[in-house]
């Protein structure tokens, strides 16, 4: 697969680097030549330095074989000039990033269309998703979605009342046999590996499961955690940005309670206007004494999304030393989340730079295989069998997949199936594989897909 990427930014950089090792033929074009230049030093690619809404742009050789192009630059209107220009020169998907410009209604699709856009990526709708999700379900760490969101790949981090504590892996797969749910991954001292059937969930590990979105309702109540998302909360968001606004309409569409800072006047009361429900205070969020004076104490989370990492830093630590709220705080550099929340009093942390380039998983693959889902050295492949396909008419069991390596759900027909061993693979099937990033050339060779 031939990829193009526009933007040599965070997001950016940060596929690129996981690209890279993937032995996926990578061309980046940015204005910045130091960035290009550190590009081509660290992972030996082709770099273009050139202004991607320049018309010459349409004459790079490496445009018409592109299989991928990504517009990513920090600029809606740019990345959507390029998109089109791209189209034009003969690339077969494009994906746009879009931030700030609405494209919504009936005619959205016609209007992408008409500018060579093939599929968007909002940061602002990531984000605010990823955010409502954690304090509806507080447990809930990580989502993916499969299949136009039919199933979803569930990271849930293990508190003490959740009831699969202390039960071994092979006991907790098959009370959830019936639900069609599959467990997939676990998470435990910073290693992400399969289970082991025998082994027994421990209280603080992170698990992945497999599970149609309409059996959610039913996962969570199994674990325990089904109270703990009925209650209706109180959120104090600090910042009414974008992802601020967009999560405060959200949240206050649910039966929680919203209050939202903003500081600038202006903002302030335009916000107002359109939330409904929510209370807009209008105050610098890493003021002491007015958060108090607003019930920073009552309260069961803050979050804070400014634009400025440093504010967010200072407000979410404010938050926790004079309250109990979970604290959850908007960061530019994804090597922050580890280190605040190991070495602080911040429960979670979030990069809009991380979400948007996990996002942009979806996309990449070719043909048969997609690379859907990453953490650590665990990946999760998409793969399609048709007829002729190898691995049609095996068993699972019979196909040595080695001990890194598992399928994980079985998509046949409009049904989910659980693997087993004795489960005969067929054409049409959708399997999702759970792989060692090292093992990933050996096992699609096993499927037929090798280089």
């Amino acid at each position: 697969m031939k990829i193009v990427i526009a933007g040599a930014g965070e997001v950016g950089f940060h596929l690129i680097e996981r690209l890279y090792r993937e032995g996926i033929s990578l061309s980046v074009i940015d204005t910045d030549k130091w960035i290009l230049q550190e590009l081509k030093d660290k992972f030996d690619i082709q770099v273009d330095q050139a202004n991607i809404i320049d018309s010459r742009f349409l004459r790079k050789a490496h445009l018409k074989d592109a299989d991928l192009f990504l517009a990513i630059t920090n600029s809606d209107e740019t990345n959507m000039i390029a998109c089109k220009m791209a189209k034009s020169a003969g690339v077969k998907t494009t994906v746009c990033r879009i931030r700030s410009v609405q494209l919504e209604g009936a005619k959205k699709d016609a209007s992408l269309a008409s500018l060579g856009i093939d599929h968007i990526i909002n940061p602002v709708e990531l984000v605010a998703d990823e955010l409502c999700q954690m304090v509806i379900a507080p447990n809930l760490v990580d989502r993916h979605l499969f299949d136009e969101g039919r199933l979803a790949l569930f990271g849930y981090q293990v508190q003490d009342y959740n009831r699969f504590v202390g039960k071994t892996f092979a006991e907790i797969q098959s009370q959830l046999r019936g639900l069609s749910i599959s467990l997939a991954l676990l998470s435990r001292q910073e290693r992400c590996f399969l289970p082991d059937p025998e082994h027994r969930l421990e209280v603080s590990d992170q698990l992945y499961v497999f599970c149609p979105t309409a059996h959610h309702a039913q996962l969570r109540e199994e674990m325990g955690y089904t109270k703990v998302s009925a209650k209706s909360k109180r959120v104090m968001i600090n910042g009414g940005g974008h992802i601020g606004l967009r999560l405060a309409s959200r949240l206050e569409k649910t039966a929680h309670q919203v209050r939202i800072i903003e500081p600038n006047e202006v903002r302030a009361q335009r916000i107002a206007g359109r939330l409904s429900k929510a209370m807009v205070l209008q105050f610098d969020g890493t003021e002491l004494k007015k958060l108090e004076a607003e019930g920073v104490d009552e309260q069961d989370f803050f979050i804070s999304v400014t634009s400025l990492e440093e504010v967010n830093l200072t407000a979410c630590l404010m938050a926790k030393q004079h309250s109990d709220a979970k604290a959850i705080c908007l960061v530019k550099q994804q090597e922050l989340i580890a280190i605040l929340e190991r070495a602080t009093a911040i429960d979670r942390a979030i990069s809009p730079r991380l979400t948007t380039s996990r996002s942009l998983d979806q996309f990449i693959g070719e043909g048969r295989v997609k690379s859907a889902f990453s953490q650590g050295s665990m990946q999760i492949l998409e793969l399609y069998l048709q007829n002729g396909s190898k691995g049609v008419g095996l068993k699972i069991g019979d196909l040595e997949l080695g001990d890194a390596t598992a399928i994980g759900m079985v998509k046949r027909g409009e049904s989910f199936v659980i693997p087993s061993a004795s489960l005969v693979l067929e054409a049409g099937d959708l399997i999702l594989l759970l792989v060692h990033r090292l093992d990933k050339p050996m096992i699609l060779e096993k499927f037929g897909l090798g280089s």
